[in-house]
This record gives structure tokens, sequence and C-alpha cells, in this order.
């Protein structure tokens, strides 16, 4: 590999929002349960976890800005936080208060409290 094809590689993962991949399908729905949230809304915590911007999530999730706003206020009441890093603190600290155990063949199973 050149360093030329090097580059691309390491600026195409970087463009790359990883975030919202810290939990699977299964935890994401265990902490969206746990929180309180909606279906859409976990959808934008995934684009902030991403990090984001509001006219960003609004076109991966094709609505306005505005609505993008007005999930994240709600969000934050619902959850007690003021901000993006509370956001992310919460849904983290949740994360480490919900029990887990192994399934069968060793796969992780995730409750809800």
């Amino acid at each position: 590999m050149t360093m030329t094809q090097r580059s691309d590689v390491i600026g195409s993962v970087k463009a790359q929002a990883w975030g919202s991949l810290l939990f699977d399908k299964n935890r994401w729905e265990s902490l969206r349960l746990a929180l309180g949230v909606t279906p859409r809304e976990l959808d934008v915590v995934k684009g902030v976890f991403d990090d984001r911007s509001r006219a960003d999530i609004g076109k991966v999730l094709g609505i306005s800005e505005h609505t993008v706003q007005t999930h994240l206020e709600r969000i934050y009441r619902k959850i007690g936080v003021g901000s993006r890093c509370g956001l992310l603190v919460r849904f983290f600290a949740k994360h480490l208060e919900m029990p887990v155990r192994e399934g069968p063949g060793g796969s992780v199973i995730h409750h809800v409290r």
C-alpha cells in the first residue's frame, strides 16, 4: 500500500461515524426503553454519538434541522440533562447500570431494569 493509498484509507475512516456503533442493536433498544425515548429520538441520539451536527442528523433522517432540535430538547427533558455532553454521559451511565449476563454459546445478553 502506498502512502497516498494509506492516507486515503485513514481519511475515509476518520470521515466515518463510529459513535453509534459502540452498542449493538439490542443494547440500543434496551437503553431506549430504560431512558424512555422514542425510536425516532434514539435515531437522533445515535447522530449525537456520531458527533453529527443538527443539519447532518436531519439530512440522514430526512427531517429538518429544526425538528432535530425539537427532538433534542425533548430528549434532554426526558433524561434530565441540558446538553449533548450530558446526553452522552447519561446514556453511558445507564449502560453501566444495566446488568449483563452470558447467554448460550457465550453471547452477551443485556437486561433492562
